[in-house]
């Protein structure tokens, strides 16, 4: 890309999480002012065209395919609860 095109490529997006990663998420279906909540799922990988260029499209447990810019993933201790 730099070599054809001169722009320097960012590929944060792709390497900050593993394939299929737990992850916790913020539910932004809650109206405001309730608080959105923060949930269980797992990542399937970069969002193109949707969000920023770090969003994520995150699995979440009820099945259904979400793209989400905020996530984090789960600390050693609340990994190994899950296993």
């Amino acid at each position: 890309m730099q070599a054809t095109f001169g722009d320097e490529i960012n590929i944060l997006n792709i390497c900050q999480f593993g394939w299929y990663e737990w992850v916790y998420f913020l539910d932004s279906s809650a109206d405001f002012p309730v608080n959105q909540e923060v949930l269980l799922g797992r990542v399937l990988g970069p969002a193109k065209n949707e969000g920023n260029e770090m969003a994520q499209w995150i699995l979440k447990l009820n099945g259904k395919v979400v793209p989400r810019c905020v996530c984090r993933r789960l600390k050693p201790d609340e990994l190994a609860v899950l296993n």
